[in-house]
């Protein structure tokens, strides 16, 4: 499920578009956040536009997150996910890391950070993408916590 823009009227417009499948597509102009919600989806980010792939708590599966560009302002949102983490006392490596699959980066979340031992979750695969750095992301923002 996602939503797309609308504008002319000079008031904020949108509409919602859901259906049932695998595969969740941002539009083509202006900025889109996508969601898979439960079970394992496939996103497909937009070129040109800034895409927000988002993450909520109780969601199950691994999401594969296709065309993240860091360039273009993209950015993971798994803030709904974290329990603790209270931003500068925090270690976001704690939270968060990413390790290398074949030509994809695996991203796992530890919702508690240290808390109660290393849990670190497989949530979302990253297609196309290797050596992603979680503390880099998160000082460029493209992870939102």
């Amino acid at each position: 499920m996602f939503a797309f823009p609308n504008s002319g009227s000079g008031r904020a417009h949108g509409y919602v578009l859901e259906w049932e499948g695998d595969a969740v597509l941002g539009p083509t102009t202006g900025s889109d956040i996508l969601s898979g919600g439960d079970g394992s989806d496939i996103l497909f980010g937009t070129d040109g536009i800034q895409d927000t792939f988002l993450f909520l708590s109780g969601e199950t599966g691994i999401d594969e997150i296709n065309n993240l560009t860091v360039a273009e302002n993209d950015a993971i949102d798994i803030s709904d996910l974290l329990t603790g983490y209270t931003g500068a006392d925090s270690d976001i490596n704690d939270f968060v890391r990413f390790t290398n699959s074949g030509a994809n980066s695996l991203l796992q979340v530890d919702a508690n950070g240290t808390t109660g031992g290393e849990n670190f979750v497989t949530i979302a695969q990253v297609n196309g993408v290797n050596d992603l750095d979680a503390a880099a992301l998160l000082h460029s923002g493209g992870i939102i916590v």
